[in-house]
């Protein structure tokens, strides 16, 4: 039995883990992005590209301390913070100005599907913590 005068546990830091988590092979689907394609020339082809932005599927408690923080610090902006860290930064852009296009389209519903996306990131990076903050 641990004292309480003894720490629960000692850790040791990597190096370059935030890296292997945010790049880690197991991964969960997010959002999708159609793309056109383009011929020689740039005019738009009938085919397009399918590009789909994922995350690690496996939790990790330190950046769910860190959302938890930033969440205390800045609210909501907060989310921002994860969804680029949780997809990266060209997923982040990728998400941003596909947004601009589905709202074009489909007038007040990109902001549900953004709030969709934010919250199955949270969920996903909450999970190896029992609750967070409420999206």
């Amino acid at each position: 039995m641990t004292k309480r005068t003894e720490p629960i546990a000692t850790l040791e830091h990597v190096a370059g883990a935030a890296e292997a988590w945010a790049t880690s092979e197991e991964r969960l689907p997010v959002f999708s992005v159609r793309r056109p394609v383009f011929d020689d020339d740039g005019n738009p082809t009938d085919d397009s590209e399918l590009i789909t932005y994922t995350m690690p599927a496996k939790p990790n408690p330190g950046f769910a301390l860190r959302y938890l923080k930033l969440a205390r610090q800045i609210g909501d902006a907060a989310s921002s913070w994860l969804i680029e860290t949780a997809v990266g930064e060209e997923g982040y852009n990728a998400l941003a100005e596909d947004l601009i296009t589905y709202e074009e389209k489909h007038p007040r519903e990109s902001v549900v599907l953004l709030r969709q996306i934010a919250e199955r990131i949270q969920t996903a990076a909450m999970g190896g913590l029992d609750a967070g903050p409420k999206v």
